[in-house]
């Protein structure tokens, strides 16, 4: 399912390493191409902001550029099949063509980059965006490129993105196993009903072992590649032994490792602290949409669970103390504040990635629930109350 959780988190996207290579005469008509189109998007968009009412929105979403274009790019990429920027033009088609039908504009530019260009060393910079996609056919393309392609750079960020894309999906199989809300929005989609059946269907246990081992094969086969692009350089050993730990440490059902941070006086705070007490560990940004929309359901939260064991921990990361003191100010948040910056502390540790990350731990430090909210966050924290109240009663 593509991008079956967008619009929920705030995702950190980080590109993998771009593949250095002289443009070719094409680069100029693919550059004129490209503009063209952004040029045609953004009209299109500004009509869909401007648009009175839901109908004329649904009109104008035949106007939508993209269609057109996939097709412009396909023919772009048979006119200049021996051009890197073929490789770009079909890229393009993968990561923005509308539609997953058979013998789509985007099914026949994976089918040529897989056919044509899989040992292309351009095909590097897009080997990571195509893992954030997460249907099945950007899954066996990427794992068409691990298998075929003679390029180490091209075969470890596709090893990558495989492995990433699974995890993603088997938290996404889960998730819809244990939301009944997720469900119902999945299901509203066009083809949801059936989507909701395959995933109820799997195993994330086996998904999630899929990718352990994929990851494991980054680091032992492909450890060494470095990501000059990433503004923080590391290599692809190093970000999948973050993955690694995540998994093998953060699982639900596992004792949460514990951990340290400090709270917005500067005093030095740990996760075990609090063990005894059901604990949702909400780990957000002050810019982060999402994060800031739960914060009305999080206060009403509070205000109802008050002399009961439970406490809720906001996490803030990136943003300065200073910052989060000043949202803090205007958005009343009336519970746990702790701070933690990207680069040290739970934040690099725990290898979190996106905003909101939710881990809900029950009185003895073992974590239940993850990335739950709202009315699936109230339920997750009232079963586990009943847990510890019913162990205080039956012990008196």
């Amino acid at each position: 399912m593509r991008q079956a959780l967008a619009g929920l988190l705030c995702v950190l996207i980080v590109p993998v390493a771009l593949a250095k290579e002289k443009p070719s005469g094409a680069a100029e008509p693919f550059k004129a191409l490209h503009e063209e189109f952004e040029k045609a998007w953004e009209k299109f968009t500004d009509k869909l902001q401007n648009a009175k009412g839901k109908e004329e929105r649904q009109k104008l979403f035949r106007e939508d550029p993209r269609p057109q274009f996939a097709n412009r790019f396909l023919k772009f990429a048979a006119d200049h099949a021996k051009a890197p920027e073929a490789v770009d033009a079909l890229a393009w088609v993968v990561l923005n063509a509308p539609g997953e039908e058979k013998d789509s504009p985007r099914e026949r530019a994976m089918a040529q980059l897989a056919r044509d260009h899989v040992n292309s060393p351009r095909l590097a910079r897009y080997v990571g965006p195509l893992g954030l996609e997460g249907d099945k056919e950007t899954m066996a393309f990427l794992k068409t490129v691990v298998d075929k392609s003679t390029r180490r750079e091209v075969q470890g960020g596709a090893c990558m993105a495989l492995a990433q894309a699974g995890l993603e999906h088997a938290r996404t199989v889960r998730t819809v196993k244990d939301s009944a809300s997720m469900r119902a929005a999945l299901e509203k989609q066009p083809g949801g009903k059936e989507q909701v059946k395959a995933m109820l269907a799997e195993d994330p246990a086996k998904l999630q072992k899929q990718s352990e081992e994929l990851f494991q094969r980054v680091v032992d086969k492909f450890g060494d590649l470095k990501d000059p692009e990433r503004r923080e350089p590391t290599t692809l050993g190093e970000e999948a032994k973050g993955y690694l730990y995540e998994i093998r440490h953060l699982a639900i059902g596992m004792k949460a490792p514990d951990a340290e941070a400090v709270d917005l006086d500067g005093k030095k705070v740990r996760l075990s602290d609090l063990r005894g007490k059901v604990v949702v560990l909400d780990i957000w940004a002050t810019w982060c949409g999402p994060c800031r929309a739960m914060i009305p359901h999080e206060r009403k939260m509070v205000k109802d669970l008050a002399g009961r064991p439970f406490v809720l921990v906001s996490l803030s990361a990136f943003d300065t103390v200073a910052v989060v003191k000043e949202f803090l100010k205007e958005n009343p948040m009336p519970w746990t504040q702790w701070y933690s910056g990207r680069s040290s502390g739970i934040v690099k540790r725990w290898n979190v990635r996106y905003y909101p990350t939710i881990y809900v731990l029950d009185a003895k430090g073992v974590i239940r629930y993850r990335d739950v909210r709202d009315k699936e966050l109230e339920q997750a924290v009232e079963s586990l109350l009943k847990e510890v109240e019913g162990e205080k009663r039956s012990s008196k």
